[in-house]
């Protein structure tokens, strides 16, 4: 069974967009890097330690730190929210490599890109000498 949780940093008690429901929760994301020099952005994913219902915290026991579950970032305008429609720009995926703080106040993880894996090869095969003569 998969678990989704669709949060938004919106002030607004509830925000609909592309047939879903998002919950308003303090949250902030930095390092978010489009490059594509260099090694991939490792973001920073802040979300507010509010959980009355401590939902969250229970996630994050159950699911080792959340560790490999999925965060996507959906870009939109404000005048595509509360509609049925999903026009946003491409939505930029990661992985959570890792809890770094958890507090009373805050939880912060360590986004990976999803290309960002140890032994992860574009198209998902490995390149050998055998298939591939041209390799030295």
């Amino acid at each position: 069974m998969t678990n989704i949780i669709y949060l938004t940093n919106s002030d607004k008690k509830f925000l609909y967009f592309g047939n879903n429901i998002y919950i308003p929760w303090p949250m902030v994301l930095t390092g978010v890097s489009l490059s594509s020099t260099g090694a991939p952005a490792r973001p920073t994913l802040t979300l507010g330690n509010l959980d009355i219902n401590k939902q969250i915290r229970w996630l994050i026991y159950r699911y080792n730190d959340l560790v490999g579950c999925s965060v996507t970032y959906i870009r939109t305008f404000p005048e595509y929210l509360d509609q049925p429609s999903e026009i946003s720009a491409p939505a930029l995926r990661y992985t959570i490599g890792q809890k770094t703080s958890h507090t009373n106040k805050q939880i912060t993880f360590e986004l990976r890109s999803v290309m960002d894996r140890q032994n992860s090869y574009i198209p998902q095969k490995q390149m050998l000498r055998s298939e591939f003569p041209g390799l030295s």
